[in-house]
């Protein structure tokens, strides 16, 4: 079997999605070849064929209207007789690939290869592009002969806003973005042991980032000795103000911190912290995971689905901010509950998140 991983333009998350998953269909002995954005250094072993820019909105208008960029696409698939073609995410050239595809490539057996869309956001996060992406996502899947999604309640947003009913809609879980782990870290915890709650990831107003400094706030109220960290690229201008009110207990990374970083402060945190106000999915639960970390996420798009309260982590309602304080609270020097914790965290990881068992369960809904 052959695929083709199509990404015309790569977020930090979805590069790491298509280095995990191009791997893991390889394990699987999967041919795989990318096709996409000329920024993406596909993992070794994965032919790439580069046909668009990608780097920004205005790019990718620009890259919608290149026929040079449809035609060497074809020609390339074309080529490679592909039996599936895996459009990773959302770009307004997607569709008119898609139909050009169906038009003109076929696989080794004469046959027209399956087109999947994945949609990471069904139900796109606020902002001015917005309703663009949502516009630009309600073509694509018209193009499609199944529509990727990360858990249950997106695949129910799916089928209500996109009108696309529920058998032509694949279910996968969104798997660790690291390599294969056997055991637990052993130095969880490091050296200096669990130091504190974390925040990590790209600053977006969606995210919560009040909800959490606000729950620090209180937390640190109580316990001066209660330290926090927030990692991650983006706008902190609106909370600079709640930032200084925590003074020395909180360490903040404005910037985008590497692989080896992020699971550094994974290990030394109580528990990593994601209180988002509206979300589908997030690669940062799989890798807490991963690193045998527990979690604190509130009940919001799919993220509750892969959270068993009490067992890898804390559920809490959108904007509660003293419900987070109390989990912080039951966690911060429990050291027994936080072992529990994050081997059931771990455990969840070695079941359902390893991107071989993701990558077979995608094989097997895309089949004929």
């Amino acid at each position: 079997m052959k695929v083709a991983l199509i990404g015309l333009r790569l977020s930090v998350g979805i590069r790491l999605i298509a280095d995990s998953l191009a791997g893991a269909l390889r394990r699987l002995g999967v041919e795989v070849i990318f096709l996409g954005e000329q920024a993406y250094r596909a993992p070794e072993g994965v032919p790439t064929i580069a046909v668009s820019d990608g780097s920004s909105y205005r790019a990718m208008l620009r890259d919608s209207f290149r026929p040079v960029l449809y035609r060497e696409a074809v020609n390339a698939l074309k080529s490679a007789q592909p039996d599936i073609c895996y459009f990773m995410s959302v770009h307004p050239a997607n569709a008119g690939l898609a139909w050009a595809i169906r038009r003109e490539v076929r696989d080794s057996q004469g046959r027209r290869p399956v087109i999947a869309m994945h949609l990471h956001d069904p139900l796109p996060h606020p902002g001015l592009a917005s309703l663009t992406i949502f516009a630009t996502q309600q073509v694509q899947v018209r193009m499609a002969d199944r529509v990727v999604v990360y858990g249950a309640e997106l695949a129910r947003q799916v089928q209500r806003y996109y009108r696309v009913p529920l058998r032509r809609i694949a279910v996968i879980r969104h798997g660790a973005s690291r390599p294969p782990r056997e055991t637990p870290p052993v130095d969880s915890g490091g050296n200096g042991g669990f130091q504190w709650f974390s925040f990590l990831g790209r600053i977006e107003p969606y995210k919560g980032l009040e909800v959490f400094l606000g729950a620090a706030r209180r937390l640190h109220a109580e316990n001066p000795k209660a330290r926090f960290f927030v990692g991650g690229a983006g706008d902190l201008a609106r909370y600079r103000s709640s930032i200084e009110e925590l003074g020395t207990s909180i360490t903040v990374e404005h910037r985008e911190l590497s692989n080896e970083e992020t699971d550094d402060v994974m290990r030394s945190s109580w528990a990593v912290v994601l209180p988002y106000n509206s979300a589908t999915q997030s690669g940062v639960i799989p890798v807490a995971y991963w690193n045998a970390c527990p979690v604190i996420v509130t009940r919001v798009g799919g993220l509750r689905e892969v959270v068993r309260e009490g067992e890898t982590g804390f559920i809490v309602d959108r904007g509660d901010a003293m419900a987070v304080a109390e989990r912080m609270r039951a966690l911060a020097g429990n050291h027994a509950l936080r072992w529990r914790l994050g081997g059931g965290a771990f455990s969840f990881y070695d079941r359902w998140l390893r991107w071989e068992r993701i990558a077979n369960d995608l094989l097997t809904a895309l089949s004929r």
